[in-house]
């Protein structure tokens, strides 16, 4: 289990992941409903946003 912060600037979102006692960053884009995160590996992770923003699945 872990936990995760996202922050937002200029359009830009900033990912905290910590997992596991690691952490790992990422930055991502708003596409609609869907967040795309680039977090220095080959495949992005992919969100959809829900519930008003509330909620990442």
């Amino acid at each position: 289990s872990g936990s995760v912060t996202v922050t937002e600037s200029n359009g830009e979102y900033l990912f905290t992941w910590n997992v596991a006692g690691k952490t790992f960053t990422g930055t991502g884009t708003l596409e609609g409903s869907k967040l795309k995160v680039n977090w220095g590996e080959s495949e992005s992770v992919i969100y959809e946003v829900k519930n008003g923003g509330k909620l990442l699945e």
